[in-house]
């Protein structure tokens, strides 16, 4: 559409928010999308969600946030890179939260658009996090060449838009592998100078679907979560890995006294 679509929030429908009333914008728009599907979506829903890297200012884990995202950009500028992919060893670690907290605290504070691309083909959950039904998913373009821009969805947040998907279950290693996927890995990347593309991958050890992606990726993230990822998740993982940029890990749900640091830390590999 080549209009601005404003969704009303009506539960169940798809491509609208799930049964969450609209609210005004809370930031100033500096980018005006003419057919990027518009979704507005609650604060209140977003902190519940807990994405806290633009409404909810007073929560100290926005610090953690800010501080992994230093240390990314600082490196994927340092190397030319755009691309970057979120991943785990097992899933429930909390992967898909970092990746969208990382690409929204990119795109408050720093020159860069960012596009978050759901790939966990097998359980995709980005949409949740915002609260939308999406009517079409990355599939669509993979499968029957449905145009990107009918696809993509803003969350009403300035400089951020997310490429979702519906899922598709066990055949998702193919798909991620097609020449379809290769072409737009390499349209989201060059398309424009300034935007950061970030990729919420499946879990490593679920299948072979991030094998697929990541030799066509800049560089990725591991997230693990404190207490749960055993060390010979970790370990098989990092293994699998073996010859792929990995960036660092990002550790989630750490139970150190200082609350700064009481969701994700981060530790760089690169140093």
């Amino acid at each position: 559409m080549e209009e601005k679509s404003k969704m009303e929030a009506k539960k169940g429908k798809e491509g609208d928010v799930i049964d969450k009333p609209q609210y005004p914008s809370l930031i100033m728009k500096s980018i005006e999308y003419t057919r990027t599907t518009i979704c507005s979506v609650s604060p209140s829903y977003l902190r519940e969600q807990r994405v806290v890297a633009r409404y909810d200012a007073d929560n100290p884990l926005i610090d953690s946030y800010r501080l992994l995202r230093t240390r990314v950009m600082r490196y994927m500028e340092q190397n030319g890179f755009r691309t970057l992919g979120v991943t785990s060893a097992v899933p429930g670690e909390g992967k898909t939260l970092t990746a969208i907290n990382l690409g929204l605290s990119i795109a408050l504070e720093r020159n860069n658009t960012v596009l978050a691309i759901d790939t966990d083909l097998r359980s995709p959950s980005m949409h949740k996090y915002f609260g939308i039904n999406p009517k079409n998913g990355i599939e669509d373009h993979l499968r029957l060449g449905l145009p990107v821009a009918d696809i993509l969805i803003n969350p009403e947040i300035d400089k951020f838009v997310i490429l979702p998907a519906k899922g598709i279950g066990g055949s998702s290693s193919e798909l991620l592998t097609s020449q379809s996927m290769v072409q737009l890995i390499d349209e989201v990347k060059n398309r424009y100078q300034k935007r950061i593309v970030i990729f919420d991958l499946p879990p490593v050890l679920v299948g072979d679907d991030v094998l697929a992606l990541a030799d066509h990726l800049d560089t990725l993230l591991i997230v693990i979560e404190e207490g749960k990822t055993q060390s010979q998740d970790l370990a098989e993982a990092v293994d699998r890995l073996k010859g792929m940029n990995i960036l660092g890990t990002v550790l989630n749900k750490s139970r150190k006294q200082n609350s700064v640091h009481s969701y994700s830390d981060y530790y760089s590999k690169k140093r």
